[in-house]
């Protein structure tokens, strides 16, 4: 969301309502969320609280008057009365917010049986959470839509924005609002224990001097971009993040030079390169954005010496995720220089990055033969050119070098695509996998070995193989992949059409 004028009450404001409305200020502080814990809050989850404002304006345009109440620890980010009496709860997902950690904040709402609004709106920050979150919601006995959050923000009331999960066809929020049955209700929360007047907020405060609950609205989009990138794939090189912006070598040294300055993002050494991560305050900033844990965030991302005094070494690495991608820091560069070269290769043939998504978020899991199974790809992602999408999983295969560990690397996905349904109903299509090893004689050898290995399980899995020079040589959607069928070079972009 583009940065934007907000307004909130000064003193003197909240004095003429406290009056207007013959309330104390306690009593005040106990109806609006106007304390100075509520606007820390409101101001540390800007961007959610942008987001919510647009849509809650959209229910507004179709039965005004409304009103709407904020929470501060419940499922719900927020709630919406209409005129009428009937409710709306609304439950936002952050970027950086894990499938778990979403679904069991679901649940909890779920489980809640006294306070159930009319509708609940989901709104998603992208396709793959779109779907899983669709799928979700099937199982929920409370009416729930979900949209996407650019679709949300952007929409109008008559826009079509909003999908169920047992219907093809989107709705506005016109339709929504129309066929809303029953009232509803909507959970209270406890008052806050000792509410105080909210601190003056300084226009002036647009330097990174400012108090760090402003830091969301001082930040520009460009830059929370670049926090986001970041949170996605630490460790990486200014020239790979370029390369996923797609912008200049120079934008990228600006932004990056500001945010470091603001102490969100640090720059370390590692295998003879810089590489840029969030810091620890980078990754709470993005965690009370998104009403994720903290202290989980650091557990598993942070570059924060185990032992200060010991050198900056793999083994020294605070964040468990962060330590295993520093720890295989050559199979970690590769994906990103993969990754970045297809983002900018994409470009130039006029693909629109849809999404890429790093390998915490590309992992599938899924049921096979009684068991639940898993596929841990190196990323995914998702390009589209006018109506065709291409989705891809990533592996770039280093070890893989004998029949016995060639048959090892190829059989979770010789499981997840033995139905033939599956890939198709989580993806709403097929993604195909792409294989890229360092050595094109065991390019070679791994294809000899998956034909067999389809042939013995008759599953077909949607295999393309390279190598990294030819790679390198021509680019990703150049004419360098192969396949068990076709062991000419070719290229595989433009091949696959989606609805």
């Amino acid at each position: 969301m583009k940065s934007t004028r907000r307004f909130c009450l000064t003193e003197d404001g909240l004095d003429w309502l406290s009056y207007y409305d013959e309330l104390t200020l306690d009593d005040l502080y106990r109806r609006y969320p106007v304390s100075s814990h509520w606007q820390r809050i409101l101001l540390e989850r800007l961007d959610a609280v942008g987001t919510i404002y647009r849509v809650a304006s959209s229910v507004a345009y179709c039965a005004s008057p409304i009103q709407l109440r904020w929470y501060r620890a419940l499922p719900l980010d927020a709630g919406i009365t209409l005129h009428d009496g009937r409710t709306i709860g609304v439950i936002r997902q952050g970027a950086t917010s894990d499938r778990t950690s979403f679904a069991k904040r679901v649940w909890r709402q779920e489980k809640t049986e006294v306070f159930v609004p009319s509708l609940l709106l989901f709104i998603v920050p992208d396709h793959m959470r779109f779907q899983q979150t669709r799928d979700l919601l099937t199982r929920l006995s409370q009416p729930a839509v979900v949209a996407l959050e650019k679709e949300a923000v952007l929409s109008s009331a008559d826009y079509k924005a909003w999908h169920h999960p047992r219907l093809s066809d989107p709705r506005n929020m016109d339709s929504l609002i129309s066929t809303l049955e029953g009232l509803g209700r909507l959970p209270v929360e406890p008052p806050l224990s000792r509410p105080s007047l909210p601190k003056s907020l300084d226009a002036n405060d647009t330097g990174f001097d400012a108090p760090d609950y402003l830091l969301p609205s001082v930040l520009k989009p460009a830059e929370k971009r670049v926090l986001d990138v970041l949170a996605d794939w630490p460790c990486i090189t200014s020239k790979d993040l370029t390369g996923l912006l797609g912008v200049s070598s120079a934008r990228t040294a600006e932004l990056t030079g500001s945010l470091i300055s603001a102490n969100l993002v640090t720059r370390v050494k590692m295998n003879g390169r810089n590489r840029l991560s969030l810091t620890d305050w980078g990754l709470s900033v993005l965690a009370r954005r998104d009403r994720t844990s903290v202290g989980m965030a650091r557990k598993r991302w942070s570059l924060f010496p185990r032992d200060p005094k010991a050198p900056f070494m793999w083994q020294n690495i605070s964040g468990k995720r962060s330590r295993q991608l520093a720890r295989n820091m050559e199979h970690t560069e590769a994906v990103h220089w993969f990754n970045a070269y297809l983002a900018k290769q994409a470009r130039s043939l006029n693909y629109r990055i849809v999404q890429f998504d790093p390998p915490h978020r590309a992992t599938r899991y899924f049921h096979h033969e009684g068991k639940l199974r898993s596929v841990h790809p190196d990323a995914f992602g998702i390009l589209q050119k006018e109506k065709s999408r291409f989705m891809f999983f990533l592996e770039w295969e280093n070890r893989a070098v004998r029949p016995v560990t060639m048959a090892a690397r190829l059989a979770p996905y010789l499981r997840y695509y033995s139905s033939p349904w599956r890939p198709r109903d989580e993806h709403r299509g097929l993604p195909i996998v792409l294989i890229v090893f360092n050595d094109a004689t065991v390019e070679s050898r791994f294809l000899g070995v998956a034909r067999d290995l389809m042939d013995q399980t008759r599953v077909d899995v949607p295999l393309w193989v390279s190598n990294s020079e030819s790679v390198e040589r021509e680019g990703p959607m150049g004419e360098v992949w192969r396949s068990p069928d076709t062991l000419e070079p070719t290229t595989i972009f433009g091949r696959q059409v989606h609805e």
